[in-house]
């Protein structure tokens, strides 16, 4: 049975004095190195199909979008020294896998679908991971992600 503690949790107050939450959830009653499948159930790093789930395909597109940066907008705020410090665009994936520090590299396929930010088509290189449950129930941006190595944290 999969159950959660609540760890740790910060809330701090970005520069237009919008709260921002860092919430540590630890997972419990499992094995300590989750599959790819398991973090697939639970985070997504890819627009919905707009066919198949429109309402997901919009938050994703409102919410959970990075940039556009880069050489698409090298004067966007997340540029340092002419990079994204983000490291976006991430490249396609056709599956989860970990690195060999633990950090997950979502799955990002190449599917075709774009969703259009400040008059740029992104793809799913630009999509933060997320968790489309909880972002289709508070409609705000929700950065989900996995940690399996508490040095990580």
């Amino acid at each position: 049975m999969l159950s959660l503690s609540l760890v740790a949790d910060t809330i701090e107050f970005q520069k237009r004095g919008l709260p921002h939450a860092h919430i540590l959830i630890w997972q419990t009653g499992c094995s300590s190195e989750p599959s790819a499948a398991f973090v697939d159930q639970f985070i997504s790093a890819e627009l919905p199909d707009p066919k198949e789930d429109p309402l997901g395909f919009v938050l994703v597109q409102e919410f959970m979008m990075h940039g556009p940066c880069g050489d698409l907008d090298p004067k966007c705020p997340c540029m340092k020294d002419g990079k994204c410090s983000k490291r976006f665009p991430k490249s396609f994936q056709d599956t989860t896998t970990f690195d060999e520090d633990g950090f997950p590299i979502y799955r990002r396929r190449d599917t075709g679908i774009k969703a259009r930010k400040s008059g740029v088509d992104l793809d799913n290189r630009w999509v933060v991971p997320h968790n489309l449950e909880i972002l289709k129930k508070f409609q705000a941006h929700i950065n989900v992600e996995a940690c399996n190595q508490s040095y990580l944290i």
